[in-house]
């Protein structure tokens, strides 16, 4: 799925995305030209397959049940990396040659058809029109490879992914991989530990319930579990955050930043952070990374905007509302620029910028 493909589609999201929070989903697919909807209507719509989800469902036998009742209902089942691209936060896919069907592959991992549309759910091989590339042979190769040796598939599901998306040639001729930094080995807590799967659920259950502590101790074991996980450091950021503890939320949503540069919603909320602590510096230096992040999001602008309106720096405010004008701006947003371009003429005397 390439990008454009969102144009006027209904997206649901089935479980648990591992790359982006539902919030940042949204944003980016109506950015996209796309809306978000509900298992409610998803006759033609686009039913992506979170890959934390996927895991799930992998462990529990649940997938291609799934997988078929929404393929039924009318939708067209994809992987969160398929929607990755679709949205522009993955480059395109290339014009490799894909010669390779669905059965090439199986034939040549030795795995069942089935097995190969697993690997297609979670985001580890992506055909186009039914057709795969030599990379994709080997990425099922190694996948089978592990899993002779033992390896559960739902246990491999955040591994291929996160190759994927970072780009990763998976080896099959490795060894097993150490899956402890993509969060999928259980937790080494004590007897009987909570899986990665367990602490997420416990942590997004106290997240219903209102109980921020909870939350933040569910939070800090899952990002504790998968460390370079960007998405669990920002949502461990924002229990801190709803408990008070705005500077060990600055400090996670730094690392989510870092992890996942492309992440603006990271900075956006750590700039938060720092405005609560009273460090308006710190806050604004945020904003602006959250600017260059994702340009296109008009929230950091604004902010960014009001601070200067504050402090009467109307040379920064007229460059701002130049890149917010150059955005696709919706009601509310198109009147904050117009207001500001009137207030702009009224300070400088009618000048024209």
């Amino acid at each position: 799925m390439q990008r454009g493909h969102l144009a006027e589609r209904t997206v649901i999201l089935v479980g648990r995305p591992q790359f982006l929070t539902r919030d940042r989903a949204r944003r980016l697919v109506e950015r996209a030209g796309g809306r978000m909807g509900t298992a409610r209507e998803p006759d033609g719509a686009l039913a992506v397959f979170g890959t934390r989800g996927t895991a799930s469902l992998i462990r529990d036998g649940m997938l291609g049940q799934t997988v078929q009742r929404y393929r039924a209902s009318g939708a067209e089942p994809v992987s969160e990396i398929a929607l990755l691209r679709a949205i522009g936060l993955m480059d395109p896919l290339g014009n490799d040659a894909r010669a390779y069907s669905v059965h090439d592959v199986a034939r040549s991992a030795r795995i069942g058809v089935q097995d190969v549309e697993t690997l297609i759910i979670a985001g580890a091989i992506e055909p186009v029109e039914g057709s795969f590339t030599f990379a994709d042979l080997r990425t099922a190769r190694a996948v089978a490879g592990w899993l002779a040796e033992g390896v559960p598939l739902h246990e491999l599901a955040s591994h291929v992914a996160t190759a994927r998306r970072t780009g990763t040639a998976l080896d099959p001729g490795a060894g097993v991989p150490d899956l402890d930094p993509t969060g999928q080995a259980s937790l080494d807590l004590a007897v009987n530990a909570p899986t990665l799967h367990d602490a997420i659920a416990r942590a997004e259950e106290a997240d219903a319930h209102d109980l921020p502590r909870e939350s933040t101790r569910w939070w800090h074991i899952a990002a504790g579990a998968a460390p370079r996980d960007a998405t669990l450091r920002f949502n461990l950021g924002c229990a801190l955050l709803r408990a008070g503890a705005a500077r060990e939320a600055e400090l996670q949503f730094e690392k989510a930043a870092h992890l996942d540069p492309s992440m603006a919603d990271a900075w956006f909320n750590a700039a938060q952070a720092a405005r609560m602590q009273a460090r308006p510096d710190r806050a604004l230096a945020h904003l602006d990374r959250a600017i260059d992040a994702d340009p296109r999001w008009p929230e950091p602008l604004i902010q960014r905007m009001r601070n200067a309106v504050d402090t009467d720096a109307w040379n920064l405010l007229a460059s701002l509302l130049q890149r917010l004008e150059a955005i696709e701006l919706n009601g509310a947003d198109a009147n904050f620029a117009k207001q500001t371009r009137q207030l702009l003429h009224l300070v400088r005397g009618g000048e024209t910028f």
